[in-house]
């Protein structure tokens, strides 16, 4: 039987197409206390997250997606 892993985290943002945020800003109040806060935002394509979410599983999806690239690909460098 065939294991299936799950996909590394890299893998999946790969995937889904997404865009990852992040900003830290820093203001000195003195000396000795810094306020920082950190931000990070994160932006997907819906489309891309609902084929994964209804796919059969990870593999599936990421085999599909792969696949519709391409044809995204040739239909680029037809117009």
């Amino acid at each position: 039987m065939n294991e299936l892993t799950p996909p590394s985290t890299h893998e999946l943002l790969r995937d889904l197409d997404v865009n990852v945020f992040s900003s830290i800003k820093s203001k000195e109040i003195d000396h000795f206390s810094t306020y920082k806060e950190k931000k990070i935002e994160v932006y997907f394509q819906l489309s891309n997250l609902y084929r994964l979410l209804t796919a059969e599983s990870y593999q599936s999806f990421s085999k599909n997606k792969e696949y519709l690239d391409k044809l995204s690909l040739k239909d680029k460098k037809k117009n």
